[in-house]
This record gives structure tokens, sequence and C-alpha cells, in this order.
């Protein structure tokens, strides 16, 4: 149903280009970005297949349970060079082996790939993760610089009646020359600002199809409202930082990485341990090809080793001691480095939301500070000075509600980010 659904996207983009998918670039919802990213984006591809690879070679050690069973068939004919007498032989059958203990060998290598399996599920969240946030703060960034045009085309507007209004101040005697020509540049400082804006959303557009993963390298637009886009109520944190460690991908692999050394251990040690296999055979042959005689045979084999010269097994299994000390250790490391990026986020999204909070006080106090000061400064009541403080005081409440908002809605992605989540449909059933 998602693949009908990106197709229906595809078609819809191209027909309203006129042909030319990115020729009029239609505004992209981020529902929208997230299944052509699903799609398109290298990484996301890369980590599915990384995931594929280590299930394969999981399932593969299943056929270490199976017994190695051969066939086998011959024929042969000799003579005398004296004698001039000739034989001729035949013969055909089946032998196996299958170890029935390998000193705990075959355990600890099945453990091993199932933990390598594991480990490539949770790397992969952090990539479905990773990819999530790079493209949340890129469809953010744009979403911004795109409501930043708008605000700016709005600055330039006031800006024009400002220099109007200072204007016939100035013709009818009422403002100096200063006053006009500091107006005057207010004007034009709008005016580059607004090309700026402009110039900024193209760069951004193009970073947010990189980011997707598609080939054309024109600039794309995207809908939606930033206000709109934050919940409306703050998220919810849990004070307790110490029962999310344990959830986090790094958290995750690091575990997983001392357990695989610890089986790497193991498996070092069965080398101390004997082997024994089940041998099997079935033959027949004759010298006349009627196969008139039978051989059969089955046994057991044990191999107890007493030295191999110490080198692959004493000091090998001094080795994965080692390893999985340095394992333990980078648990531990991981644990303390985790905790501090949970805390950090945390204090992150709780100050850009009182942030928001404190900016929207701003703007309503600025906005109607600027209606009564306007309105004195038209009848003389107060001069240019104090009324373009308060002006000026009122654009930036503007430009700061903005930024505030964007700044609210990274710190959300940031937080989902280091809590390793993704969006459910970046992540295949795989590795879920």
């Amino acid at each position: 149903m998602k693949n009908i659904y990106l197709i229906a996207i595809s078609v819809f983009l191209f027909i309203s280009a006129g042909g030319d998918l990115f020729a009029s670039p239609i505004p992209l919802y981020w529902e929208e970005v997230l299944s052509l990213a699903k799609v398109k984006s290298p990484d996301l591809r890369t980590g599915e297949e990384r995931v594929e690879l280590a299930r394969l070679n999981y399932v593969q050690f299943y056929t270490r349970y199976l017994p190695d069973v051969r066939a086998s068939a011959s024929w042969r004919r000799e003579g005398d060079f004296e004698s001039y007498e000739t034989s001729r032989s035949s013969s055909y059958g089946l032998s196996g082996r299958f170890s029935l203990f390998d000193g705990f060998e075959d355990l600890s290598e099945f453990r091993i790939r199932r933990i390598d399996f594991e480990s490539a599920r949770v790397s992969y969240r952090r990539t479905a993760s990773d990819t999530y946030f790079n493209l949340r703060r890129g469809f953010l960034e744009l979403l911004w610089a795109q409501e930043s045009i708008e605000l700016s085309r709005w600055i330039l507007d006031r800006r024009k009646d400002n220099l109007e209004l200072v204007r016939l101040k100035y013709e009818a005697g009422l403002e100096d020359i200063g006053s006009l020509l500091r107006t005057e540049a207010d004007y034009l400082q709008s005016e580059r600002v607004y090309e700026q804006a402009i110039r900024r959303a193209d760069i951004l557009g193009r970073q947010l199809a990189r980011d997707i993963g598609l080939d054309d390298s024109r600039p794309l637009t995207v809908a939606g409202d930033l206000e709109k886009i934050l919940p409306e109520e703050t998220p919810e944190i849990k004070p307790e930082i110490e029962p999310l460690i344990e959830t986090i991908p790094e958290h995750l692999i690091a575990s997983l990485q001392f357990d695989r050394a610890r089986q790497e251990l193991n498996r070092s040690r069965s080398n101390f341990f004997p082997e024994l296999s089940l041998n099997y055979s079935l033959s027949r042959g004759s010298p006349d090809w009627r196969a008139e005689q039978e051989h059969w045979l089955v046994g057991l084999s044990l191999s107890i080793p007493l030295f191999s010269g110490g080198g692959s097994d004493f000091l090998g299994a001094r080795m994965s001691r080692v390893r999985q000390t340095i394992a333990e250790e980078n648990l531990r490391q991981a644990t303390l480095r985790i905790g501090t990026d949970l805390h950090s986020a945390r204090v992150e999204l709780a100050n850009a939301w009182d942030e928001l909070a404190v900016r929207e006080k701003f703007l309503e106090a600025s906005a109607e500070q600027s209606r009564i000061i306007t309105v004195k400064y038209l009848n003389g009541l107060i001069g240019y000075l104090e009324w373009q403080r308060v002006e000026n005081d009122y654009i930036g409440a503007q430009r700061s509600m903005l930024n505030a908002h964007r700044d609210a809605a990274l710190a959300l992605a940031r937080w989902l980010r280091t809590l390793g989540r993704a969006e459910e449909e970046l992540l295949p059933s795989i590795a879920r």
C-alpha cells in the first residue's frame, strides 16, 4: 500500500511538472519526504543489505548441524604385459560423517553469529534514527527558510510603509533628515535580508534533495507550518534517565559486543576439549560390475588434543580474555557517555520549550506596544527615536518567535535521535 502511495506521489509530481519532476517543485509534506527517502536513501538501502547479510550468515550456520554425506563411484581395468591377462572392477557407495561433540566450538560460533545478526539489526536502528533526524532537520530548516521569506516580505512591506510615513513628516517639516536617512537604511537592509532569505531557501532545498537521495540537484520545497508541527503541550520527558540507557542503540551494541567477546573466549577454550564424531559408509562392488559384494561401516571417532605447540591454544585463549576486558570497558564507557548525552538532550529540549513560551509573551507585548507607540508617533506625542526602537523590537520579536519554533522542533527531533527513535516506516520488518 505504501509503494502504491509513493508511486501516486511520483506520478502526480511528474504530471504537475509537465514531464520534468522538479521543473516546478511541488511542495512535499513530511510523510512524502519519508516515503521518498525510504526508496532513495543510500544509507537506508545499504543498512538493509547489511542486516540481510548478517541474517543469511546466521541462517547458514544451521547447516553445520546436518551430516556430511558423499557419494562415490569408480571403475577400473588393469592388465599384465607379460601374460596379457586383464581384470576390471567397479564400486559405488555412500559415506558420511556427523559431528556429535566438538568441544562447544559450534555452540559458541552459533551464538556469535546470532549476536552479529542482532548487532546488525540494532545498528540499522541507529542508521534509521540518524537518517530520520537528518531528514527532519533538513525539512524543518527548509520550512523555516520558506517562512523566513514570508516574514522578510512582511518586514519589507512594513519598512516601506514606515519610510513613506517618515518622508511625509520630513516634507511637512515635522522630522529631520537624519530620521529619513535612517529609515531609508532600514528599508535597504530589509531588501537585502529578503534576497538572502530566498537564496538560503534555495540552498536548503538542494540539501534536502541530497539527503533524500534524489539524483536531481534542483531544490525542493516543503509544505507545513512550524507552529502547527509542534505538539500542543510540552513533550513529556521522564526524569529517570537510567532506565532509558539500556534501550539506546549504542548501549545495546556495546552490550552485544561484550557478549560476543565472551563467546569468543568460550570458542578459544574449545580447543582443549575432545571431539567426537560418527562415521558411516555403505558400498557395493564386483569385478564384473554386478555389485554382488556389499560393505558397510559404522563407527565413532574420538580425538583428544594433547599438545599443539601452545601458540594457537593458550595464546589464543589469553587474547580472547584481553578482548573481553576491552569490551567490558567499552560497555562501561558507553553507559556513561549515553547518560551524559541523554541529560544534555533533555535539558536542551526543556530550554527550547521554555524559550518558546518566553518568545510568545515578548511577541504579544511588543505587538501591543508597537500599536500604541505608532499611534502616538502619528499624533506627534513621541519622537522618532522612541518609535523606531519599539518598531525594531517588534520586528525582532517576530524573527525571534520564528526561530524559537524552529529551535523547539529541532530540539525535539534531537531528543528522539538520542533515544534512537525513527519513523516505523523507515525500519524494515527484519530490523524491528
